[in-house]
C-alpha cells in the first residue's frame, strides 16, 4: 500500500523564527543595557571616590600645615627657655641638645593638648579641636550636606585622642618623637558619597636648617679686623676675619693691622668676657706695643697669638691674659720686649705635620709651638690644666739674620726650615742646631760668608763636570764636604740625621741693606721628629750652660735666680708636647727638661683643623663646613653685603627692648663707608663698610664687612634673645630680611646654603587606612 504524505509550505516556520530571534535580541539588549548601567554606576562611584580622596588629601595637607605651625612655635618656645635657663658655659653640648629636644616635645604636646601645663609636664592626650583648627577650605558641621569631619577613630563623642611618646627599652621618654593616634578624616558630599581615612601622625624632633643663627650669641663680628685703641669691655662672642698684608713683614713691625683682634696704643685695653661663647679669628690675636688684652670664660680660636711692637722697646708693655680653652693653629710668638702672656685653663697648639719632603713649603707653617723672639718677656703657664703642643719650633730661613734672605740664594737650598727638638724655645736656642766649629768641621767656619764658601767649593769641585762657575757653592755635597762624620761628636750626632741630606744650608744677608754681607749657616737636618728630640736632650747634657744662659737672657728676672717662664709640671690633666723644653722648678729654681714625645697627634690635629675651619665658616666647632663650598669670609658667606650697599634700611619701633638696660632695639643696615655707633644704641647692625664704636654702651650685635674700631671707652653686650626676637619680629610683620641674611626665610637662599627649617620634613603618616 502506498502511503501518501501531504506536503505543507514553510511560511509558518519563518514567523516562529522571527519571534524567537526578536526575543533573543531583546534578552541580549537588556543584558547589555544592564551591564552598561552597572558600569556607569561603577565609574560614577569611582569618580566620586577619587574626588573624595583628593579632597581629603587637601584636608590632610591643611592639617599638616597646622602641625608645622605648632612645631615652629614649640621650637621657638624651647629655644627661648634654653637661652634663659641653660647658660652655655655650664653645660656640655650633648646635654644641652637633649634638654632642647625635651623642651620642644613638652611644648608641642601641650600645644596639641590645648591646655598648657607645668613646664615639665608632657601631655599624653590631644584635643581634636587643635587638629580641626587647621582646616580652612571645608565646612565641618555635621548638618552640612558637604563636609569634612575630623574625629578620633572609633571613639564617638570624645574630643581627646592619645599621644604616644617615643621611649627607650626601659620605658623612659627619649623625646625624639610623638605620635598622634587614630585620627579619622571623613569627607561627605551632598549626594551621600563618603570617603574615610584613618591614620597616625608621627612628629619627629626637627633637624634645624636654613638660616644659622649662631651669630646671635655674638657682640662683634668683623670680616677683617677688630681694632681696640681704648678701654673696652665686651660681654659675649667675638669674631674677626683677616685682611691681606700690605707690606712684607706686615703684622710685626711694618703694619700690625692685618686682621684678627688687635689691641694697641697706650690706652688700648680690651676685656672680653665670653660667657661660654667663642672668641675667634681667622687671623691673629695681637697685643701691640702697649696694648692689653684679657679673655675669660671663652673658647678661643686663632691662627697665631702674638705680642709685637714698634718704637722704643724700653717702654713696651703689651700683655695678653687668656683664661679660656684656647686653640691655636700655628704659634704663640712673643716678639715685643717686656711683654707678658699668661695662660690659664687649656692651651692647644694643634697643627702637626711630620717631616715633609722637599715640597716647596716650609714645615714651620704646619707645626704649632711657642717661640720667644724678644728679651725680658714673661710667660706664665701656672694656671693651665691642659697643655698640648703638637708642633715644634723651627729655625726659619727668613729669621737667621737681620734682614731678608739673599736674593742670590738657590730656592732648592731654602725650601725647608730647620726642625728643632723643642716645642717651647727662645730665639738663641737655634744655635744648638748650628753645626759647631769643632774638629769635625771641614769648612773654614760656620757661619761663613758666601765668598769664602764659594772659594772652598771651587777648590773641591772646579774640575767636576757639573761645576757651575756662577754658583760654585751649589756643587757642595752635604754628606761629605761640610763635616767629617767619623770624628768627635759628629759620629754620635750622625745617627739622628737624614742620611740623604744630613746638613742643610740657609743663605741670608747680615747687616744694614746698603752694607750687608751675604752669609750662609749650616744646620743639622734630622731624619724625623723623635731624632730631633733625642738630639736636643743629648745637647742639653753636653752644653746645658749655654741653653740656661739664653734662657736667662730672654725671660726677665723675678729675683732669687728665678726667671719669668713660670711652669709647673704637676698637676696637669693633660700634658702632651711633641718637642722638649727647658724650664725652672718654681719652688727651687732648678732647671729641668720636659721631654717631648711624638704620639697619637695626627688624627686629633686633623679633627681640630676641621673644627677651626668650621668656626671660620659657620661660627661652630662641630666641623660643619659643608654649607660653604668656598673658603669665603664668614660675613660674606652669611650676609648679603651687596644688597646692603644698594638698599640701606632702618627698622625701628619694634617694641623690643634690650635685656640689660631696657633700650629700644632697632635693626640698622648701612652702606656707609664708616658707620658710627653712638651711645645707648641697641639692636642689630649690619654694615657694608667699617664700623666705629663711639659709644659708652651698646647692646646687641655689630656685623661689619670691614673693620670694627673700638675707639672710645665703652661697654658692649651681646643679647641673644633680643637678636632672635628682632628676627622673629621682622618675619611675623612681613618685614623680610631675606635680602640681607641668606636663608632667612623659605624663599631666601644664597652663599650660606639651604632654605629655612622645613618642619614638614619631620611629619609623617603611619598606619594609613582608606575606608577601613
Amino acid at each position: 500500500m502506498r502511503v501518501k504524505f501531504k506536503q505543507f509550505g514553510n511560511r509558518g516556520s519563518s514567523l516562529i523564527m522571527v519571534v524567537i530571534g526578536a526575543a533573543f535580541l531583546g534578552i541580549i539588549g537588556a543584558l547589555i543595557l544592564s551591564i552598561t548601567y552597572a558600569n556607569i554606576n561603577l565609574k560614577t562611584a569611582n569618580n566620586h571616590s577619587k574626588k573624595n580622596f583628593y579632597t581629603e588629601e587637601v584636608a590632610v595637607n591643611e592639617i599638616t600645615a597646622k602641625l608645622e605651625e605648632y612645631s615652629a612655635l614649640s621650637m621657638t618656645k624651647a629655644y627661648t627657655w634654653l637661652v634663659k635657663n641653660y647658660p652655655a658655659e655650664s653645660v656640655e653640648i650633648n646635654k644641652c641638645y637633649d634638654e632642647y629636644k625635651k623642651r620642644y616635645m613638652i611644648a608641642l604636646s601641650q600645644m596639641l593638648h590645648g591646655t598648657p601645663g607645668e613646664e615639665t609636664d608632657i601631655a599624653t592626650k590631644y584635643d581634636i579641636n587643635k587638629i580641626k583648627d587647621g582646616i580652612a577650605s571645608f565646612k565641618q558641621e555635621a548638618s552640612e550636606p558637604t563636609r569634612v569631619i575630623v574625629s578620633v577613630y572609633n571613639q564617638a563623642g570624645t574630643t581627646a585622642g592619645d599621644i604616644e611618646h617615643s621611649k627607650d627599652t626601659d620605658g623612659n621618654n627619649t623625646y625624639d618623637s610623638l605620635t598622634i593616634k587614630n585620627l579619622s578624616i571623613t569627607y561627605t558630599e551632598a549626594n551621600g558619597y563618603e570617603t574615610n581615612i584613618v591614620t597616625d601622625i608621627i612628629m619627629d624632633f626637627p633637624i634645624p636648617g636654613g638660616v644659622d643663627t649662631a651669630f646671635a650669641k655674638f657682640a662683634l663680628i668683623s670680616d677683617q679686623l677688630i681694632d681696640c685703641t681704648s678701654a673696652v669691655s665686651v660681654t659675649g662672642g667675638v669674631y674677626a676675619g683677616e685682611t691681606k698684608a700690605k707690606a712684607s713683614g706686615a703684622g710685626d713691625k711694618v703694619n700690625p693691622d692685618v686682621g684678627g683682634i688687635l689691641v694697641q696704643n697706650t690706652s688700648g685695653n680690651l676685656s672680653i668676657h665670653g660667657n661660654g661663647n667663642m672668641v675667634a679669628t681667622r687671623g691673629n690675636i695681637t697685643a701691640y706695643s702697649y696694648g692689653k688684652l684679657s679673655i675669660d670664660n671663652a673658647k678661643v680660636w686663632a691662627k697665631n697669638i702674638r705680642t709685637c711692637g714698634n718704637g722704643d722697646p724700653v717702654n713696651f708693655t703689651p700683655r695678653i691674659d687668656l683664661d679660656a680653652v684656647t686653640k691655636v693653629q700655628d704659634d704663640l710668638i712673643m716678639k715685643a720686649p717686656f711683654s707678658t702672656i699668661a695662660l690659664k685653663n687649656s692651651y692647644y697648639g694643634f697643627s702637626y705635620k711630620s717631616k715633609s719632603g722637599l715640597s716647596g713649603k716650609t714645615t714651620s707653617d704646619t707645626s704649632s709651638a711657642i717661640t720667644i723672639n724678644a728679651k725680658d718677656v714673661g710667660l706664665d703657664m701656672t694656671g693651665l690644666k691642659n697643655l698640648v703642643l703638637f708642633g715644634r719650633a723651627f729655625v726659619s730661613s727668613s729669621d737667621t739674620g737681620d734682614s731678608a734672605p739673599a736674593a742670590s740664594m738657590s730656592p732648592s737650598d731654602t725650601i725647608m726650615d730647620i726642625m728643632t727638638g723643642q716645642s717651647i724655645a727662645v730665639k738663641y736656642d737655634q744655635g744648638a742646631y748650628l753645626v759647631q766649629n769643632e774638629s769635625f768641621l771641614k769648612i773654614p767656619s760656620n757661619p761663613i760668608d758666601q765668598s769664602s764658601i764659594q772659594a772652598y767649593a771651587k777648590d773641591l769641585h772646579e774640575h767636576d763636570a757639573t761645576y757651575d762657575l756662577s754658583a760654585p757653592h751649589l756643587s757642595l755635597c752635604m754628606k761629605e764636604d761640610i763635616v767629617d762624620f767619623t770624628k768627635g761628636k759628629a759620629a754620635v750626632i750622625h745617627k739622628w740625621l737624614d742620611p740623604n741630606m744630613p746638613i742643610r744650608p740657609i743663605y741670608y744677608k747680615q747687616g744694614p741693606e746698603n752694607s750687608s754681607v751675604k752669609m750662609v749657616n749650616f744646620y743639622w737636618n734630622f731624619k724625623d721628629e723623635a731624632s730631633a728630640n733625642a738630639y736636643f736632650n743629648w745637647y742639653y747634657e753636653q752644653h746645658g750652660g749655654e741653653l740656661r744662659s739664653t734662657y736667662k737672657d730672654f725671660y726677665r728676672s723675678l729675683g732669687g735666680g728665678k726667671h719669668a717662664f713660670q711652669f709647673n709640671a704637676d698637676p696637669f690633666e693633660r700634658l702632651q708636647v711633641a718637642g722638649s723644653f727647658l724650664y725652672q722648678d718654681q719652688s727651687t729654681g732648678t732647671f729641668r727638661i720636659e721631654k717631648g714625645e711624638v704620639k697619637n697627634m695626627e688624627k686629633e690635629s686633623e679633627e681640630l683643623s676641621t673644627d677651626y675651619k668650621s668656626v671660620q665658616l659657620n661660627l661652630r666647632e662641630d666641623g660643619s663646613t659643608t654649607k660653604a663650598v668656598k673658603d669665603n669670609p664668614y660675613v660674606d658667606t652669611h650676609f648679603n653685603l651687596k644688597e646692603a650697599k644698594k638698599h640701606p634700611v632702618i627698622i625701628d619701633h619694634t617694641g623690643i627692648k634690650s635685656n640689660k638696660f631696657n633700650q629700644d632695639a632697632t635693626i640698622t643696615i648701612t652702606n656707609a663707608d664708616t658707620f658710627e655707633v653712638t651711645s645707648n644704641m641697641a639692636g642689630l647692625i649690619i654694615a657694608a663698610g667699617d664700623v666705629k664704636v663711639n659709644a659708652t654702651r651698646f647692646e646687641g650685635l655689630i656685623v661689619a664687612d670691614g673693620k670694627i674700631m673700638l675707639s672710645a671707652n665703652s661697654d658692649i653686650y651681646a643679647d641673644e634673645k633680643m637678636i632672635l626676637d628682632l628676627l622673629n619680629y621682622c618675619q611675623s610683620k612681613g618685614v623680610l630680611l631675606k635680602k640681607y641674611i641668606y636663608g632667612y626665610d623659605s624663599s631666601s637662599t644664597g652663599a650660606a646654603g639651604d632654605d629655612s627649617i622645613n618642619f614638614g620634613d619631620a611629619i609623617a603618616f603611619e598606619n594609613w587606612k582608606k575606608n577601613a
